[in-house]
């Protein structure tokens, strides 16, 4: 029976891993069709492996889509006069063969820093054993397409500094898995080493469950407009100190509406006395964010606190009226398959927005 339940246990873990996976595909829209669906059917024993495939598979598709260039200024020793002459260095003979003049000009070219990143973090992958044989030999072998790209140290990454445009947007996936894969090994650097359920809880998941389920109903669901909305207060007085009430999603279907904040904790209760309840601020917190939505009174006004459960943690799926309005309090086991999730998903739109 123990070995059973090990077995399980084992399983959950893998489900739980690739639907990290999945969460990231949805959350930045960047691997889809044959790719996505390879990727996320194969069992991941360690976050790093992870992070190596997904790496890998988004390196293969930004080669396809073309890798990202930007303009560099450069100068250098010319025989033929490209750009800006620079005279004075040229006089002194800075760097100069003979025959040559020092040149400015604008280089297009791929060695920028979200390359850059990608490359030292893929090389820093490549060195870890905990990384599958077949996904190491993958990373090798799309890095030699970065080969006029500088190698730096991933410890020069300066994070805060990044800030992606337009034509760069397709990078914004790839550089979090990048600095996730980072965070991770400073924290095992700095002796804080955890289980990887307990550092994804504490450090990542939060924010992307939230981004991956408001990413999905705005592919699989248009026609009712998701989007994170802020709400008003209802209220006559100065607004001025009231916090901010900002939902995770919200969604329209003709007079009706519906609002889901998302939850990622260690628990989805709280104990009281040794008694279980939910979350007396996160009930207080959806409530009003309902009552102050339905500014009429109309009733037409829905919410759902979604939590996020992992593997140990408790199945949820209470219905309420409460002020004449229904909340739902729901869990999403994010160690079923993803299959489940999804049906999960589509089921708070029937029943929550879709019947009145």
């Amino acid at each position: 029976m123990k070995q059973d339940q090990k077995i399980n246990k084992n399983r959950n873990k893998n489900i739980f891993i690739k639907n990290i996976y999945y969460m990231l595909a949805f959350a930045y829209q960047t691997l889809q069709g044959r790719d996505f669906i390879e990727a996320g059917a194969e069992d991941f024993e360690h976050i790093y492996d992870l992070y190596a495939k997904i790496l890998e598979r988004g390196m293969v598709n930004q080669v396809k889509r073309g890798v990202y260039k930007e303009y560099q200024e450069k100068k250098e020793g010319m025989k033929v006069i490209k750009g800006r002459i620079e005279l004075a260095d040229s006089m002194q003979g800075w760097g100069r063969k003979e025959g040559e003049i020092i040149c400015s000009f604008d280089d297009f070219t791929e060695d920028c820093k979200f390359n850059q990143i990608i490359k030292a973090v893929g090389y820093f992958l490549m060195t870890r054993q905990e990384v599958k044989k077949e996904n190491r030999k993958a990373l090798k072998k799309v890095l030699l397409r970065f080969s006029e790209v500088k190698l730096i140290s991933w410890r020069e990454i300066v994070w805060d500094k990044i800030r992606f445009y337009r034509n760069s947007a397709s990078y914004e996936m790839l550089l979090y898995v990048c600095r996730c894969t980072i965070e991770r090994e400073l924290l095992t650097e700095q002796r804080r080493e955890r289980k990887v359920k307990d550092y994804w809880e504490e450090q990542n998941l939060p924010k992307l469950f939230e981004r991956f389920v408001l990413e999905y109903y705005k592919i699989y669901f248009p026609q009712y407009k998701p989007i994170a909305k802020k709400i008003t207060w209802d209220i006559e007085g100065n607004k001025r100190y009231l916090p901010d009430m900002r939902t995770d999603v919200k969604m329209n279907f003709r007079d009706r509406c519906l609002i889901i904040d998302t939850k990622f904790y260690k628990t989805e209760m709280q104990k009281y006395y040794e008694r279980e309840t939910i979350h007396s601020a996160n009930l207080y917190q959806i409530y009003t964010y309902v009552k102050n939505e339905d500014k009429e009174n109309k009733k037409n006004v829905a919410g759902v606190l979604l939590y996020a459960k992992t593997v140990e943690g408790k199945e949820l799926d209470e219905e309420y009226q409460m002020g004449g309005s229904k909340i739902g309090v729901v869990t999403i086991d994010l160690g079923k398959e993803f299959c489940e999730i999804e049906k999960r998903l589509r089921e708070l739109v029937e029943r929550y927005l879709l019947v009145g």
